[in-house]
């Protein structure tokens, strides 16, 4: 007021339009036909069903999704194919570490099958592309697929896990990365209150298909080696 930015009216007005808006909701949370109340006795897992999916959808959208070529002329799918998935031979001698199947090698199949079948399927980080992501396990998809759906993101794991959410909430499909699992205090509110809670919290109508891929390790320092997987665990969803 003493700016004359607004007179006491204007404050009075925005004062009665607060207070309509929370009776205006508080009505509506109190109407059983708006909003009905969980008989929790008789079904005493429907807050778990809609905090967990305990689904599995093969793809979002039924579009075409776009590569850059088909899957089997891929450099990495044909290298990975000519793998033992057995450590040892016929004879019981253990392959060469480059000829065995590795884990790295599964995550790799896993990825590049969804991305081949899921339109909306995207993934990003730090160094997703060219470099090939932790442990390289994205290499060989920088060929397969157009920037927008596997790219680099800045420095900032909370604008990472932040844009997945909303992406998620919009009905895509995303696999982003935090580089360590160190990190994931940066990005803590997104993993911790935002990720896991939407689902239950928008009476299962949100879903949220979104996995945060991250490294842990013991030979990067004290800062870049912890497994912080039991934090994760504590928070339902």
């Amino acid at each position: 007021m003493n700016a004359e930015l607004a007179s006491r009216t204007d404050l009075n007005k925005i004062k009665k339009d607060a207070e309509n808006l929370v009776l205006w909701a508080t009505k509506l949370s109190t109407d059983d036909s708006v909003s009905p109340r969980m008989d929790l006795v008789k079904s005493n897992e429907l807050i778990g069903e809609m905090m967990f999916s305990n689904g599995s959808v093969d793809k979002m959208e039924d579009r075409t999704p776009e590569v850059n070529h088909p899957m089997e002329e891929n450099s990495r799918v044909k290298q990975i194919s000519k793998k033992e998935r057995y450590a040892f031979d016929a004879d019981g001698k253990p392959f060469s570490a480059l000829k065995q199947y590795q884990y790295r090698d599964g995550l790799f199949e896993a990825m590049v099958d969804r991305f081949y079948k899921d339109p909306t399927l995207i993934a990003y980080g730090e160094e997703n592309r060219d470099w090939g992501g932790a442990f390289a396990v994205y290499r060989g998809l920088t060929e397969a697929l157009p920037y927008h759906r596997l790219f680099n993101s800045p420095i900032s794991e909370g604008a990472i896990i932040g844009t997945a959410i909303g992406y998620g909430m919009c009905g895509g499909r995303v696999v982003p990365e935090i580089m360590y699992c160190d990190f994931l205090g940066r990005s803590g509110d997104e993993v911790f209150n935002q990720l896991p809670k939407w689902q239950a919290m928008s009476g299962n109508i949100i879903k949220m298909p979104v996995v945060v891929r991250v490294s842990v390790g013991s030979k990067y320092g004290a800062q870049h080696s912890q497994d912080w997987s039991s934090l994760v665990a504590h928070i339902p969803g």
